[in-house]
């Protein structure tokens, strides 16, 4: 009963440890995509799309 117990704590601690890597890993990701493209850059690029149409 005692190496169950173990094995349920060791894989919650993992499990745990895992969640915080992914929340780390996506805040990151959405630090840097605030930096990628500025909002003057954005509407430039909207506006190419728009008048730049490439057909299929």
């Amino acid at each position: 009963m005692k190496e169950r117990a173990e094995k349920l704590e060791l894989w919650r601690s993992r499990e745990q440890q895992r969640g915080e890597k992914k929340r780390e890993k996506m805040e990151l990701l959405r630090l840097q995509s605030s930096v990628w493209v500025g909002q003057s850059e954005l509407d430039k690029k909207i506006l190419e799309a728009i008048v730049d149409t490439t057909p299929l």
